[in-house]
């Protein structure tokens, strides 16, 4: 009899350290799961502030470009209008030339009959 309840003790003694170790691995795993939720949260409120900095980016580069496309379109617009006042210039400036010449051919013309 004293084999059996011996035996039992062990067999309950072996259950109990058993548990115990279970009982220790539990809390480590229940730790690590508290550590990786926090991760997850942090990295989720990163996650979270980096799409709404992208999208304020985003947004600032769509203005940017817009502002700098109507700036090209102006300068563009000035040039033209440079480039067709140089033109009207040219052709004033070729007109008093012609003109010049042409007076000048007269006086001469007019020096050599008198």
């Amino acid at each position: 009899m004293s084999d059996v309840i011996s035996s039992d003790d062990k067999e309950k003694s072996l259950y109990l350290k058993q548990i115990g170790y279970l009982d220790e691995q539990l809390e480590r795993c229940q730790l690590k799961c508290d550590e990786l939720v926090k991760q997850n949260n942090s990295l989720v409120s990163q996650c979270s502030s980096l799409k709404t900095d992208k999208k304020d980016v985003t947004e600032y580069l769509k203005h940017s470009l817009a502002a700098k496309q109507k700036e090209v379109e102006e300068v563009l617009e000035q040039l033209k209008e440079a480039e067709e006042d140089s033109e009207a210039l040219k052709m004033q400036l070729q007109e008093q030339m012609d003109e010049l010449k042409s007076h000048n051919m007269m006086q001469v013309k007019m020096d050599t009959v008198m």
